[in-house]
């Protein structure tokens, strides 16, 4: 896509265990290889609970990526914390994770 003159990419997958407070390595397996391939983010779901964030590095070194993984239509009767932002600068190169107040 980015040869066709996207900006950025953004991947939306369905995956990870359910309730499972942090991503189990075949998420992070995937993750890695969708890096690889230049995808900049990464937004996930089914684990019904936000799991830790993650900006991983191209194998190459070129790529930076942001994983998000998180189900935000959980219905719970615990407050939960706003859902992150993710703002994307291409001109200077970086990716700052801003948290909703």
């Amino acid at each position: 896509m980015k040869d066709n003159g996207a900006e950025t990419t953004m991947l939306f997958i369905h995956w990870g265990n359910e309730y499972e407070l942090k991503q189990n390595a075949h998420q992070q397996k995937q993750a890695q290889a969708l890096c690889d391939l230049g995808v900049d983010v990464i937004a996930g779901s089914h684990p019904h609970v936000v799991q830790p964030i993650a900006q991983l590095t191209s194998t190459d070194g070129k790529n930076h990526t942001i994983c998000i993984i998180e189900n935000p239509e959980t219905p719970t009767s615990e407050p939960i914390e706003p859902h992150p932002v993710i703002k994307i600068n291409k001109k200077k190169s970086q990716k700052q994770l801003i948290r909703n107040h």
